[in-house]
């Protein structure tokens, strides 16, 4: 009789355990549903606003290992380097894309620069103030303001403002084109400074790569760069 009394109450416990965790696994929080509200801008059931961007792919570099969703939610923005709610800032009336990159966007307070995926663009949410803002390029790649030019997002370093300007660089042997920014004393490439060890991690093949250093960067100490001594 005994025992019978021990085994009774086992199950009793043992079906109370599997009662509790059925009860804490229903408590589990249910992921967010978004719906898309204009251009590349979410929202949710409880109205908050978010700007998805794509994650860096499970082969990236950047993947930690651990469960992978393929985007992300920015519900947040630095503004004057502040952090705001995106509903508060954003006017999704006036919402338009700038440009084919999808990084650039504006609405009639601000231009917003948002990274495409996450590892891009430093990962850079932001909006600037959309007076004396313009794009040096018709693809809108490079946004110059005030203070700054910025491409796909990035803002180039130690570039002089005022003198800085969209150049397209003609390659005539093999009849390319290179889009660069050039100020008073160096061209840029792609956000970077034009260097000969940037020319030789460019997918350009090695003839192109060698006009453009010969008549862009020119000689260095009487011979001409290449690619082999670096």
């Amino acid at each position: 009789m005994k025992n019978k009394v021990l085994i009774s109450w086992g199950l009793w416990l043992a079906l109370l355990f599997v009662s509790s965790c059925s009860s804490e696994k229903n408590k589990l929080p249910k992921k967010v549903a978004y719906h898309l509200a204009k251009e590349n801008v979410y929202k949710d059931k409880k109205g908050e606003l978010y700007f998805r961007i794509e994650n860096d792919p499970p082969f990236s570099e950047k993947y930690d290992g651990g469960p992978y969703e393929k985007y992300s939610y920015l519900e947040e923005i630095y503004v004057h380097n502040k952090i705001h709610s995106l509903r508060n800032i954003i006017d999704l009336e006036s919402l338009e894309k700038l440009g084919s990159s999808g990084v650039y966007y504006k609405d009639k307070n601000y231009v917003y620069i948002f990274p495409v995926r996450s590892g891009c663009a430093g990962g850079n949410h932001f909006a600037l103030q959309s007076k004396n803002i313009k794009f040096l390029d018709s693809d809108k790649y490079y946004l110059k303001t005030s203070d700054n030019v910025y491409y796909n997002g990035n803002r180039i370093d130690d570039l002089d403002i005022n003198t800085a300007k969209y150049v397209v660089w003609p390659v005539p042997k093999h009849k390319k084109t290179i889009r660069l920014i050039k100020d008073k004393s160096r061209y840029y490439y792609g956000g970077e400074k034009l260097t000969v060890d940037l020319i030789c991690r460019t997918r350009f093949s090695t003839s192109v790569r060698k006009e453009i250093i010969e008549k862009i960067l020119g000689k260095r100490n009487g011979k001409l760069i290449n690619c082999n001594q670096y």
